[in-house]
């Protein structure tokens, strides 16, 4: 028999009872911890593609499509490793840096702050834009004049470097959440375990009735699984 238990929404429904305190917390957790995964490999995704357009930097499509994968990787980063959430715990991923890991972190975040999400001066060497009045012979007016980096083969490896330690950090906190997850599951009171039954998970209309998203599913093979006799 196949069925499935949307968790989420029961913890949504039970985050007032004190008797699903353990339970509620536990989901949050986990939840917190894979969507971190998820946003640090999309971040992965972003700078390998950003690596393999090195040496095109001229070509006008490139640049533009770079700006727009620096961005999205930048911010992202920060927002699954710095940036505080209110609808995300905050699962420490730099745990796993040492100190010139925590230096390059840093530099990333700053760089979110100063110059992607927030408009910086040119001392960050990012942008610098300038307002210039000229004179030429009988012509003379304003004018405003600008550099603007779109994106940077060091920051790209930095993120590359950053990505592989934290993933694989990641991945090992869902490993131990999921099983704190399932340990709390197994003692939830029988009132608790009632509104979970009744939240059931349905992949057809989750996925749109995608048949490869259902069948990929229910097939996982990267779920934190475990075998019943019944």
């Amino acid at each position: 028999m196949k069925r499935a238990f949307d968790l989420s929404k029961a913890a949504k429904l039970l985050v007032s009872d004190p008797a699903a305190k353990d339970f509620v917390k536990a989901v949050k957790v986990f939840d917190a911890v894979s969507s971190v995964r998820l946003d640090l490999q999309s971040v992965e995704v972003s700078a390998r593609a950003l690596s393999d357009m090195r040496g095109h930097e001229g070509d006008s499509d490139v640049s533009s499509l770079g700006l727009a994968l620096m961005t999205h990787a930048v911010v992202t980063y920060s927002r699954a490793t710095h940036t505080k959430a209110v609808e995300r715990f905050n699962v420490g991923i730099t745990a796993s840096y040492n100190k010139d890991d925590l230096r390059v972190h840093q530099s990333i975040v700053d760089l979110r702050n100063s110059v992607i999400a927030h408009f910086g001066s040119g001392e960050s060497g990012w942008h610098d834009e300038r307002v210039v009045y000229f004179e030429n012979g009988n012509r003379a007016g304003l004018t405003t004049v600008h550099k603007r980096t779109n994106f940077e083969g060091n920051t790209i490896d930095q993120l590359l470097h950053l990505c592989s330690k934290a993933i694989s950090y990641a991945k090992q906190l869902e490993r131990d959440r999921a099983s704190v997850l399932s340990e709390v599951l197994s003692k939830v009171p029988r009132e608790v375990e009632a509104v979970i039954d009744h939240c059931i998970f349905e992949p057809f209309n989750f996925y749109d009735g995608s048949e490869s998203a259902i069948r990929s599913f229910w097939e996982n093979h990267r779920a934190f699984q475990e075998s019943r006799n019944q």
